[in-house]
């Protein structure tokens, strides 16, 4: 019997070294892992904020001479000068791309067409 329970022993150690293992290296592993994923989002969310700010940075640097604030202001905001005049272009009406036709009544009756004279 000595030998059978030096055996089931000798397993159940094997069994505990293993998952000794397991917790020493394969959970901190995969831990060290997913914070390795982690830092490369991370990384790439602040270069892709880095490029944006320097876009953003171009453009206000572009933008801050009085030339372009005044365009700015003359497009968007439709300001004149003091002294200018300001003027709107209106659409007019819409025109029918055909004229109205003709009633029945002009078509039967002469005097209507004719100015209704007889």
């Amino acid at each position: 019997m000595s030998a059978r329970r030096s055996v089931r022993f000798q397993i159940v150690l094997g069994v505990v070294v293993l998952v000794g293992l397991a917790f020493v290296f394969v959970f901190p592993t995969s831990s060290w892992w997913e914070q390795r994923q982690e830092i490369r989002r991370a990384e790439q969310r602040v270069e892709l904020l880095r490029s944006e700010r320097e876009n953003l940075e171009r453009e206000r640097d572009r933008l801050s001479s009085d030339e372009q604030i005044e365009r700015l202001a003359r497009e968007r905001f439709n300001l004149v000068k003091p002294g200018e005049t300001a003027w709107a272009v209106v659409p007019g009406p819409e025109t029918p791309a055909e004229p109205p036709p003709a009633s029945a009544a002009e078509e039967t009756d002469p005097s209507v067409t004719d100015g209704g004279s007889p």
